[in-house]
């Protein structure tokens, strides 16, 4: 079965996070994925060369929560990787042109971890 890989409002502690807690989802352990990141102070992962996105893996993901999740990240689309403790996992990644985060302020496009404030 593949694990989720969360960085944003899934991750434990977040509005989200009973989600996956309501579905029957087990945290596993904390890890990153390589070369992804997060982009400006919202939770939109992409690929960003050097850099491994923090976050965390959850297990037990049934049919029913995949749904549920497909509808909530709608604009982002599921993409098989490893992390750096080579779990296999879906990440969600922002589905759309990278081109247009570009616009972001440029305070601080590309973080390691969401809220990119911490």
């Amino acid at each position: 079965m593949t694990k989720l890989f969360v960085y944003g409002t899934l991750k434990r502690g977040e509005c989200n996070n009973d989600l996956l807690i309501q579905y029957g989802a087990k945290f596993v352990c904390v890890d990153k994925v390589p070369n992804h990141g997060v982009y400006g102070p919202f939770p939109i992962a992409g690929p960003a060369e050097g850099i491994d996105l923090e976050g965390e893996v959850w297990d037990h993901i049934r049919t029913e929560l995949w749904e549920r999740l497909d509808a909530l990240e709608l604009g982002y689309r599921r993409k098989e990787t490893f992390t750096l403790a080579e779990h296999k996992v879906m990440l969600y990644v922002y589905g759309g042109a990278l081109g247009i985060l570009s616009k972001l302020p440029p305070w601080k496009k590309i973080s390691t971890k969401w809220p990119t404030g911490e």
